[in-house]
């Protein structure tokens, strides 16, 4: 269970770092730069070339990763918990394909 509430880490954020006109976008691109530090911190393991401290680093990366999108989802009026639920009630449901070249498993697209 999560501490922080999805609430609590938008005020915390509007508190902090307060409103502007870019706010969205901003969120979505500064979560594209956690995701690709972490992809390097993945791609590092794969190399076997990780340092003392990498996991509490992918930890704090992941962490980065929920903490800009429960901005975002506030934001926007989107429940994450009810997003889940809802979403994974539909993935139960669906049919998926084998892994693609690059080990990525895709659900059968509904006719």
């Amino acid at each position: 269970m999560i501490k922080w509430s999805q609430r609590e880490i938008y005020v915390w954020a509007k508190e902090t770092f307060h409103d502007n006109e870019n706010r969205l976008e901003a969120l979505l691109l500064h979560i594209k730069e956690e995701v690709e530090e972490l992809e390097a911190s993945r791609a590092a393991l794969a190399a076997g070339t990780v340092s003392d401290g990498w996991l509490k680093h992918m930890e704090s990366e992941v962490a980065d990763i929920y903490i800009l999108l429960a901005q975002f989802a506030e934001t926007m009026g989107i429940s994450i918990e009810m997003a889940v639920a809802e979403k994974m009630a539909i993935n139960l449901k669906r049919e998926w394909h084998e892994p693609d070249e690059r080990g990525v498993v895709r659900h059968v697209k509904d006719s």
